[in-house]
């Protein structure tokens, strides 16, 4: 698969953390450091940053000028909160046809390194997969709420086991998704046929999507424990 494509989806007015996607992480904007981390992977013919505000790409083209790096004007229909992921990618695949492979990055997930990029085109070619997402595995024991009453996901709270023991379950990170083009035009959508997945430690799976996350993540990054 030589014709592979990255799209990075942006979007203005973020509800939870403003303006997030341009704002600096380890001394450069959010989307950025994205976008650096898909061009050092080298494995992108093209990338292509998905946006709504003139003003975001004015701030981009300061810090990045690269032969692989495009620009696509999102729709209305594809720049609301609640619009899904699905739409963008639709419109960007429109316009840009001749791609075998595509790559779904999102600004959020601030650790991800070029490896994890190159690495997880391996895995998808060598596991014969149609699509697969970034994720981290945890033994933890989940409950739901429903109303004022908790009930236990994935153990039985009256035959507690071990947390060592506990089944190993697969939570989405949200830092990449990858997926067949054929398949997305078919089914609409970025998972479908035989899904895998490519396992990120769980300090590196934080998404920045609110103050709070951004503060912890600005720990680890004084850590250098990424």
């Amino acid at each position: 698969m030589k014709n592979i494509l990255c799209i990075i989806p942006i979007r203005s007015n973020s509800k939870g953390l403003k303006n997030k996607n341009i704002l600096k992480f380890n001394k450069k904007p959010l989307i950025v450091n994205t976008t650096e981390c898909a061009i050092n992977s080298k494995i992108f013919k093209d990338i292509v940053i998905a946006y709504d505000s003139e003003y975001y790409k004015k701030i981009i083209k300061k810090y990045i000028t690269h032969k692989t790096l495009n620009f696509f004007k999102r729709s209305k229909k594809s720049s609301y909160a609640k619009s899904p992921s699905e739409i963008i990618i639709d419109e960007v695949l429109d316009k840009f046809q001749n791609y075998d492979l595509i790559y779904l990055m999102q600004t959020t997930s601030q650790f991800t390194k070029p490896y994890d990029l190159v690495n997880s085109l391996k895995k998808f070619k060598n596991s014969k997969l149609d699509c697969m997402f970034s994720a981290y595995s945890t033994k933890k024991f989940f409950w739901i709420k429903k109303k004022n009453i908790c009930f236990p996901i994935n153990y039985d709270f009256k035959n507690r086991p071990m947390r060592q023991k506990n089944k190993r379950y697969v939570c989405e990170n949200g830092a990449f998704y990858i997926f067949k083009k054929k398949g997305f035009m078919k089914y609409k959508n970025r998972m479908f046929g035989k899904i895998g997945y490519f396992e990120f430690p769980e300090y590196r799976s934080i998404e920045i999507d609110n103050l709070n996350d951004l503060k912890v993540s600005k720990k680890i990054l004084r850590l250098n424990f990424s």
